[in-house]
């Protein structure tokens, strides 16, 4: 008959995985076990991190809170981590600003940690947040993934890198705030 256990030898991450006792009761013909083992994790010093935000009127609290609580959020990467924050609204197909990075009058479009202290990030994302333009398509800035979406077609793309993000050797952290589902 067939072995109780399957393995590809070629391949270090398969590993041989020991048939639980009521599979061993099973024809063996029928049955197959196998394991994939994934390799540690390497962590980035580079990320990227996109807040996408639903615009809708009901989270003008909920963006001010994000805004207070992004220092804790920040100290939880290495001190040596290269970072860049910005913001995109979830704005629906008719707006401009849809798959565009978003800034408010006077503040960058990306907050880099190597021009930003923590202080100025937070003093520039708290008034991006508050200030985001209202969407006046059907989709009342509740369309997270579809401007993300958008924001990769390469028009959006390359406008997005010319500002300095989506960084090819950076981590992508994207950050979805809402308080409803995705309207798509």
């Amino acid at each position: 008959g067939a072995p109780a256990n399957f393995k590809l030898p070629s391949d270090p991450a398969f590993t041989e995985v020991p048939l639980p006792p009521i599979l061993q009761q099973c024809p063996t013909d029928r049955t197959v076990q196998w394991q994939f083992v994934q390799p540690d994790a390497v962590q980035k010093k580079i990320v990227d991190l996109l807040f996408v935000v639903d615009t809708s009127s009901s989270m003008a609290p909920k963006r001010t809170r994000i805004a207070d609580t992004i220092p804790a959020f920040i100290a939880q990467l290495t001190p040596d981590t290269d970072y860049r924050i910005a913001v995109m609204l979830a704005h629906g197909g008719a707006s401009f600003d849809t798959g565009r990075l978003f800034s408010a009058a006077g503040t960058p479009s990306v907050l880099s940690s190597s021009s930003l202290s923590p202080s100025a990030i937070q003093a520039d994302l708290k008034k991006t947040l508050l200030n985001v333009d209202s969407d006046y398509d059907e989709a009342n800035g509740e369309a997270p993934l579809y401007s993300l979406m958008r924001s990769l077609k390469s028009d959006r793309l390359a406008e997005i890198q010319a500002e300095g993000f989506y960084r090819p050797a950076a981590a992508l952290s994207t950050v979805i705030v809402s308080d409803e589902n995705d309207i798509c």
